[in-house]
C-alpha cells in the first residue's frame, strides 16, 4: 500500500471584521488564494455588540441590550461564497441580525469539505516554475479521463523554484520507502504543506521557502 502526499490549504484560525451599519458582507482575508466556498470550513460566527440597544435582531437570538453582548448567528443566518460571508439582516425574522456600526464579527474557521486533500505517490506527474513565485506540482486526476490532470499551485518567496522541487521529491521519496525501513509505504499521510489554524508548516527541514498561497485546481467534474 503506497503512502499520500497531503496539502492542507492556508486558513486563518479565526477572522474578525467590525461592521459598518448597511453594510451585512465580509470578506474573510488570509486565505491563500483559495476562496472559501464551503460552509463546512466555517465553525462558528459571533457578534459582538458595540452599542445597545439592537432589536433588530431575529427570534433565534436575546435582543441586544448591553454593549458587549455576544451572539451565536444560527448556520441559517449566513452564506459563504468566494470568501465573502453574508449575514442575513432582520428581514429574516427567524436568524437575521442587522449589524450596527462597530459590531465586530468574529469567523472561526475549522477543517472542512474544501480544506485539504491528499494524492497516492503514483499519481504524481510533474513540477513546474510558472514565475519567480509560483510553482504548479501536477498529477495524474483521480477522476475522469486518463489524460486528465490536477494542479496544487504553490506561491512562495521570489528564487525558490528548487527548494520547492527539494521538497516535494523528498516527500516523494518518503512515500516511496526510500531511506529507512521506517518510511516504507503503509498507506500513512506524509503532510507537504499544513496551511491550517492560520500557521503554514512545511515538509521538515524545508521552512525558509515562504509559502503564502496554495491553490488546488483539480479537473473539471469535482
Amino acid at each position: 500500500m503506497e503512502n499520500y502526499l497531503y496539502f492542507r490549504k492556508i486558513r486563518p484560525a479565526t477572522f474578525a471584521h467590525t461592521a459598518t451599519a448597511g453594510t451585512q458582507t465580509l470578506t474573510i482575508t488570509g486565505v491563500g488564494g483559495d476562496d472559501i466556498d464551503s460552509a463546512t470550513e466555517i465553525a462558528s460566527i459571533t457578534v459582538t455588540s458595540i452599542d445597545d440597544p439592537n432589536s433588530n435582531v431575529g427570534s433565534s437570538y436575546t435582543a441586544i441590550s448591553e454593549v458587549g453582548q455576544v451572539t451565536t448567528l444560527e448556520a441559517d443566518g449566513w452564506s459563504v461564497t468566494n470568501s465573502i460571508v453574508t449575514i442575513n439582516d432582520i428581514t429574516d425574522t427567524d436568524d437575521g441580525y442587522s449589524l450596527e456600526t462597530g459590531d465586530v464579527v468574529t469567523v472561526t474557521l475549522q477543517q472542512g469539505l474544501e480544506t485539504s486533500f491528499a494524492y497516492p505517490s503514483s499519481r504524481y506527474k510533474s513540477i513546474a516554475q510558472t514565475s519567480a513565485t509560483k510553482t504548479t506540482i501536477t498529477f495524474h486526476a483521480l477522476k475522469n479521463g486518463a489524460s486528465e490532470e490536477d494542479d496544487v499551485v504553490l506561491e512562495h518567496a521570489t528564487g525558490k523554484y528548487s527548494e520547492v522541487v527539494k521538497m516535494v521529491n523528498a516527500a516523494l521519496s518518503l512515500a516511496d520507502g526510500a531511506g529507512s525501513a521506517s518510511t516504507a509505504p503503509t498507506g500513512k499521510f506524509i503532510p507537504v504543506i499544513d496551511g491550517g489554524d492560520g500557521i503554514t508548516k512545511v515538509l521538515n527541514g524545508f521552512y525558509d521557502i515562504g509559502f503564502t498561497e496554495l491553490v488546488y485546481n483539480p479537473t473539471a467534474g469535482y
